[in-house]
């Protein structure tokens, strides 16, 4: 780095401490090094540093099959070991099953890992992972500022950005801080995004979703399940995934075919939970036993309903001084299946462009070229599982040939340049 850098002396606010901000700011202070004065980097997150069951209580598959994949990230920033470690499946694409409604199984298949990666994926609670990278944070001196909104945005006289800060928990306001730079990464619901692109919102695929995560003490998984995750596969326009989250926990998702999406409620009650665990069994009657038996053991805490909503991914060369990464550019469904992995390289690559451009506009542009195509592929990808999961028509032979179930998880993302 060379003293002359048009970041030097400038502030940098970051909404949101998932994924995406986490690594960027990361990233960005590992890049920056040590030698030049150090940036003005501060982060504020809506959400409390504890964890909420019902939005972080799944697990996510972090894949290294290529070079631009979440564990290959995790590796950059230092981090493989601890997620590798914290990981409930180390070898999660020969565990990755498709099951029919009678619980025949694919066979398994493998993909070689990028370089020298110890996995080509693992499968890990997202709890997990957030607090891997919030403690990373930590021990780098990060300034995270926990239940602080970023509510408002404008431009100010002096060229710079104000943003409007709420406390999260009574609703007042904190101040308005000015920066040189925001980097939105509040999430799909991005009140920053709705600021500044009103009209661009998130679609409905079509599909409901409902789950949870089942409790099985002392290891007592089903046997059909045990050590494997993946998709159980109907012909009824019904699918349902599961994963473990722990030794003791699987977490579980219906999803099927709605005209209309439904809201979760404003508040949850052992009632509307009972009623969503009779609704799951009555759609999934089609799937046999031990499928039952997962829906009556879990967790009421952790149940969940939400429709299945995505965007596509947007460039910004008709904004200042504001760069979306993440989930508030481009929203995934579930069943894209590589969200977080998407998400830790925008946050990475912002970071490594800043820091080698010699302007902020030739930064911005260049993570945009990189950026909005891997974004693209991950969600037209989305959309050809969803329609594959949710078919009435399923194909027989992905059950005897293995080819099913490695074209669903694997498709054609690792063949991509």
């Amino acid at each position: 780095m060379t003293r002359e850098h048009f970041l030097e002396g400038k502030d940098i606010v970051v909404a949101g401490a998932g994924v995406a901000g986490l690594a960027f700011a990361l990233n960005l202070q590992r890049q920056w090094g040590d030698n030049v004065p150090p940036l003005r980097v501060v982060v504020y997150d809506r959400d409390k540093r504890e964890v909420d069951l019902r939005r972080q209580g799944y697990s996510q598959t972090l894949s290294g099959i290529k070079e631009d994949t979440g564990l290959v990230v995790l590796k950059q920033l230092g981090l493989l070991d601890k997620v590798i470690d914290g990981a409930v499946m180390t070898d999660a694409i020969s565990k990755f099953t498709i099951w029919d409604k009678d619980w025949n199984a694919s066979p398994s298949f493998n993909v070689p890992a990028y370089g020298d990666m110890p996995t080509s994926a693992v499968r890990i609670p997202r709890r997990v992972l957030r607090t891997i990278l919030i403690e990373a944070a930590e021990a780098a001196g990060i300034e995270v500022h926990w239940s602080v909104s970023c509510e408002d945005f404008e431009y100010l006289d002096d060229g710079r950005v104000g943003i409007r800060l709420r406390n999260a928990d009574d609703g007042e306001i904190i101040e308005t801080r000015a920066c040189d730079l925001l980097v939105a990464a509040d999430g799909a619901n991005s009140k920053i995004r709705t600021i500044l692109r009103p009209d661009d919102t998130l679609q409905y695929t079509g599909l409901m979703m409902m789950g949870g995560v089942a409790e099985f003490p002392h290891g007592a998984v089903p046997d059909h399940i045990r050590d494997k995750w993946g998709m159980v596969l109907t012909d009824q326009g019904i699918s349902c995934f599961l994963s473990p989250t722990s030794q003791m926990g699987y977490h579980w998702g219906l999803s099927w075919w709605e005209q209309s999406p439904r809201a979760p409620p404003a508040t949850w009650s052992i009632e509307y939970t009972q009623s969503l665990k009779s609704e799951a069994l009555r759609r999934s009657r089609v799937i046999a036993d031990p499928f039952a038996t997962i829906v009556k053991r879990t967790d009421p805490s952790t149940m969940f309903i939400m429709a299945g909503m995505d965007k596509r991914p947007f460039s910004h060369e008709h904004l200042r001084k504001v760069v979306f990464i993440g989930d508030s550019n481009h929203a995934f469904s579930p069943l894209a299946g590589n969200g977080a992995n998407v998400a830790l390289k925008d946050g990475y690559d912002l970071a490594e462009q800043l820091c080698k451009a010699s302007c902020m506009d030739d930064a911005i542009s260049q993570f945009d070229r990189e950026s909005v195509p891997r974004a693209l592929r991950t969600l037209d990808r989305s959309h050809e599982r969803i329609a594959s999961a949710h078919t009435t028509q399923l194909d027989r032979d992905q059950f005897t040939d293995g080819s099913g179930a490695n074209d669903f998880l694997v498709g054609q993302q690792h063949s991509d340049k």
